[in-house]
Order: structure tokens, then sequence, then C-alpha cells
């Protein structure tokens, strides 16, 4: 079995504590609906995330996400090819200026030991997220 694998019990707890905290998230904000809600996930990964985030309501066209890996970019690309998936790293994100509502990072900042770096994927995340959003 795959160490990633979700029937890795810690892998499924880690997934389930992600959607209480993204629930929690929008319902802090008031957010009530995600049908207008325009997202975007730096390390999605496989992109679980956002297909969760259309599972809730979402608009696939209004949601995309970056990762380094190609391997899983190519993956949610295949499963979801109505979520725009960029490969590349996330100082360096191609959309454009103020265009999401609501920017997510899981786990990408504890696998960026290099801080310029880091500090870059932050003014990106910022860069490319609407003002009061």
């Amino acid at each position: 079995m795959s160490r990633h694998s979700i029937l890795q019990m810690g892998n499924l707890l880690m997934v389930q504590e992600r959607e209480r905290f993204l629930s929690r998230l929008l319902h802090k904000h008031g957010i009530d609906s995600l049908e207008e809600l325009r997202a975007f996930e730096a390390g999605c990964s496989t992109g679980y995330n956002l297909r969760l985030m259309v599972q809730w309501g979402a608009r696939p066209s209004e949601l995309a996400g970056i990762d380094i890996d190609p391997a899983t970019v190519a993956y949610c690309s295949r499963n979801s090819p109505e979520i725009r998936v960029h490969t590349g790293s996330a100082d360096r994100i191609p959309e454009p200026d103020q265009q999401f509502d609501l920017a997510l990072a899981f786990t990408l900042f504890s696998s960026v030991p290099d801080e310029d770096v880091a500090q870059g994927i932050a003014r990106e995340l910022f860069r490319i997220t609407r003002p009061g959003a």
C-alpha cells in the first residue's frame, strides 16, 4: 500500500482534519455558498482539495492550483480537466493579480526550507487574492 494512500489511517485522519478546517474557515468568513467562489491552492498535488470544493458547490472553472510535481499535476488534469492546474513553483504563479477570493496552502510551507522562496510564495498568494477577500 502506498504511503500516501487514503487507506493509511494517518492519511485519512489528516484529510478529515483538513476538510473540517476548510469548512470552519469558510463558515468563519460568512461563506455559505461556493457557487461564486474563486479559489486557488498552492501545493495542490492531485487536486483533492479543489475537487472537494467542487463537491461542496464550487464551479470548477473558478478553481485553479499549482504544484511543483508534474506527475501530480498530470493526475489532477486527467481527473479534473475543467480545473486550471499549473506545474511550477508557487513563488511564480501564472495567474492575474487579484483573481481569487480565497488562496490556500495547506501543507506547502512546511515543505519549503528556503525562507526567500517561502516569502515569495506568500507574496504571490497575496498578489492573486482580491483585496478584502
